[in-house]
């Protein structure tokens, strides 16, 4: 028993059109993010002290605002700075050594 696209628009409240126009817009936006995702990236690797204000106004990316531009450095920095942290804290709990002191753990939470 499967469910028709038609009936699923039906069923959103939406049309086809819309739908695909929708669809077209968030590719062009992924693909729009993957490519500044490398330039800031880029820009790091030179300078990692370099402020997302300024990659914003060396970039000048038409389809972001500025405030866009610093959020979305922000979560991209912030996640990775917290996946390091725990991977370091995971290699911590299991005795791994860190800067030539082995650290164990009780195994406690």
């Amino acid at each position: 028993m499967g469910l028709s696209l038609n009936r699923l628009y039906l069923i959103l409240g939406i049309s086809k059109q819309a739908f695909h126009q929708w669809v077209n817009r968030e590719v062009l936006e992924q693909s729009y993010h993957h490519q500044l995702l490398f330039l800031v990236y880029e820009i790091r690797a030179d300078h990692p002290t370099m402020r997302s204000r300024d990659m914003y106004y060396l970039f000048k990316p038409e389809f972001i605002g500025r405030d866009g531009f610093q959020l979305f450095c922000k979560r991209l920095f912030t996640e990775q700075t917290t996946l390091i942290t725990l991977n370091m804290a995971a290699r911590c709990r299991k005795g791994v050594a860190l800067n030539g002191t082995i650290l164990h753990s009780d195994g406690g939470g």
